[in-house]
């Protein structure tokens, strides 16, 4: 194979597959004819990272195919390196994506990660809960010490409705009824988490 790949959007912005080797920069050189002078002669940008991947080096694949894009495993100067390699159209990503995976006789493999999607709402919801009933508890101390609450801003009918249960809850039953809640949240948040596999297909 012998094709260049340009996409000034991405991370990498150009992408050189040949037989021998993925060529890889993330300054736009526009043109393979450019790229390849400025890569021959050593010439680069003061921000300009290339790398010359062996296929040999290259260890594992992880693509993301809804995103037409794919992580590239590989070693460079015997440390572990990744790039993440992002292409314009699915034609394009596939046929990249199956030359190296047969160039390199990877196998596919299936395995099970988390997701963050999966319990990422119930987090939040036990985050709010923690900060609903520090406030809470802030308002209810106020009160006890017959401090004067001022309501003020943007939001004086929420501060007004947090006063109104902090009066009405005080200090102690503010922190049963807080502990409560967020516990029964963080159980929630936790069996969703455990709960939060998802499949990943990758190729080494």
């Amino acid at each position: 194979m012998d094709k260049f790949i340009a996409n000034p959007k991405g991370l990498i912005k150009n992408i050189l597959i040949t037989d021998k080797d993925v060529i890889i920069t993330d300054e736009d050189y526009k043109t393979k004819e450019a790229f390849l002078k400025k890569i021959e002669n050593g010439e680069k940008g003061i921000l300009n990272t290339i790398h010359w991947i062996d296929y040999t080096t290259i260890t594992k694949i992880v693509p993301f195919i809804k995103k037409t894009s794919f992580q590239l495993f590989f070693i460079e100067n015997d440390k572990n390196k990744k790039t993440y390699l992002e292409f314009k159209t699915q034609e394009e990503f596939n046929e990249v994506l199956n030359f190296i995976v047969n160039k390199n006789h990877f196998r596919k493999e299936l395995i099970k990660i988390k997701s963050f999607d999966s319990w990422k709402t119930q987090l939040i919801v036990t985050g709010m809960s923690i900060l609903l009933f520090a406030l809470i508890y802030i308002d209810a101390l106020h009160v006890e010490k017959r401090e004067v609450v001022k309501i003020t801003g943007s939001r004086r009918g929420i501060k007004k409705m947090l006063l109104t249960v902090a009066e009405t809850l005080g200090t102690t039953n503010t922190i049963i009824l807080g502990a409560t809640i967020t516990v029964a949240l963080a159980i929630w948040t936790i069996l969703a988490y455990k709960k939060g596999n998802t499949i990943k297909e990758i190729y080494n």
